[in-house]
């Protein structure tokens, strides 16, 4: 049931929790160095007298005169602030339609966190890649509208604020590539599922930021090299790299049957470039309800999302230290929700 409101596990992977848990020692017996603890910052919705209850949601939002709608999902018996998880559809979908599809809202109510479904503009239902004045007038800003909607989810429902992070598919996710770059300093970390990148402009974060991106090698909708020399996957993932001053040298494990997992860090400010590479793999949300069309899934996007977005806090950037590994390690993950 949808209730309106005013206007406003899996297997853990070592090293993509790295921004968080201690670090480990060096091989010569001393001390690594430890990620700083930013003070912990929780919304205005902390002192709502009557919090959202567990469940779904309809948020309204006006920006500059356009209503626009997200579904929020609270979930059960959890101590506040939440860590919050926006969640982009594809083209032609809703916000409502990506919470079955994705399967975020069970495992929300399982790990303790709370998921925000914005809605693209009508009648197309699309994001907006590229802010050109041209788009901006006929479908409005989204960037903006995303700004605005955590904005009055902070007033509505008590969030830890260093605790919001993004995910999107396909069309959503090249909108979540986008606000990566133009939405750093609100959020904690970025995943994208078959995103896009052939529109999203080049940038200059905030802040470093920690990115999991998910791909098919065979996606036919969005290639995994890009179309005429432009949105190639790893040249998408060594921009990101470059902004996060990564080393160049990923750190390879097998993390399910046709999926190999690089990951790169820790990078500056500790944070972590992560790509899961799908061999095979059509343009597809891993473990998505229905399936999508290609190869039966061997991990689900959701879980792996949570997976690498649990332990990230929004820290300042000057003064969080990386932390130090040993040795190359060996991840794994698991299929289904």
């Amino acid at each position: 049931m949808h209730r309106s409101i005013p206007k406003r596990s899996l297997l853990l992977a070592v090293l993509a929790s790295l921004a968080l848990v201690p670090a480990l020692a060096t091989g010569s017996g001393g001390p690594a160095a430890r990620p700083a603890v930013s003070i912990p910052l929780q919304s205005e919705g902390c002192a709502t007298a009557t919090p959202l209850a567990p469940g779904d949601h309809l948020l309204q939002v006006d920006v500059e005169g356009v209503d626009r709608e997200a579904l929020i999902h609270v979930p059960p018996g959890r101590t506040r602030p939440l860590p919050l998880l926006l969640a982009f559809h594809g083209a032609g979908s809703s916000g409502p339609g990506m919470a079955p599809y994705s399967g975020l809202s069970k495992l929300a109510d399982e790990q303790g966190f709370a998921v925000a479904y914005p809605s693209a503009d009508a009648p197309r239902h699309v994001w907006i890649l590229a802010a050109t004045p041209g788009a901006v007038e006929q479908r409005g800003d989204d960037v903006s509208f995303t700004r605005r909607l955590l904005d009055d989810v902070k007033g509505s429902l008590c969030v830890d604020a260093r605790r919001v992070s993004a995910v999107g598919v396909s069309n959503g996710g090249g909108f979540v590539a986008r606000l990566g770059c133009e939405l750093s300093d609100k959020l904690a970390a970025i995943v994208v599922v078959a995103g896009g990148f052939s529109t999203v402009a080049a940038c200059t974060p905030a802040r470093p930021l920690s990115v999991l991106e998910i791909h098919g090698t065979d996606d036919p909708v969005v290639p995994y090299g890009g179309r005429a020399g432009a949105g190639a996957v790893p040249q998408w993932l060594a921009d990101w790299r470059s902004r996060d001053g990564c080393a160049a040298k990923p750190w390879l494990g097998k993390a399910a049957v046709r999926v190999v997992r690089f990951i790169w860090g820790p990078c500056r400010a500790g944070v972590v470039v992560e790509h899961l590479r799908i061999s095979g793999g059509k343009h597809q949300w891993p473990g998505a309800n229905p399936a999508d069309p290609g190869p039966a899934s061997t991990i689900s996007a959701a879980t792996e999302a949570w997976r690498f977005i649990q332990p990230r806090h929004l820290t300042p950037a000057s003064t969080a230290k990386p932390a130090q590994l040993l040795a190359p390690l060996r991840v794994a993950s698991r299929a289904g929700r």
